[in-house]
């Protein structure tokens, strides 16, 4: 794919307590975004609030629920991937669609200590970008 700035070290992208080899940049996790995007089933798995994994005789029934808050907040979102980074504040690529445009934006750094603060970022950022196209 072209992503020469990018390594994950496991299955999720997201680094372990002690990673440090896990790195990209945001053009890459753009492009990657991008990607992940062509494929309907990826659309319609990320853009789930919740999902209910009904019981089975082998095993009982699970619900889970998104932890992005821009899926519930912000007009249009769309989410790519619902994973926050705790360690270093990053949010996946974000992308949101709103008078004729899409957007797609990426938030590195945001806070070490506040969880929510990518997710505040990423609506300052996607709130610019509707502002000026």
């Amino acid at each position: 794919m072209g992503l020469d700035h990018t390594h994950f070290s496991n299955f999720d992208g997201c680094p372990g307590p002690t990673e440090t080899s896990t790195y990209s940049t945001p053009r890459n996790l753009i492009a990657l975004g991008r990607a992940a995007m062509q494929y309907p089933v990826f659309r319609s798995i990320v853009d789930q609030q919740s999902y209910h994994l009904a019981a089975t005789p082998r095993h009982h029934a699970y619900l889970w629920h998104t932890t992005n808050m821009l899926l519930r907040s912000f007009p249009g979102h769309v989410r790519d991937q619902d994973r926050i980074h705790q360690r270093g504040g990053v949010l996946p690529p974000v992308r949101a669609r709103g008078n004729g445009h899409v957007l797609i934006g990426v938030v590195l750094h945001s806070s070490r200590t506040n969880d929510t603060a990518a997710f505040s970022d990423a609506t300052k950022i996607l709130d610019w970008g509707f502002r000026h196209v």
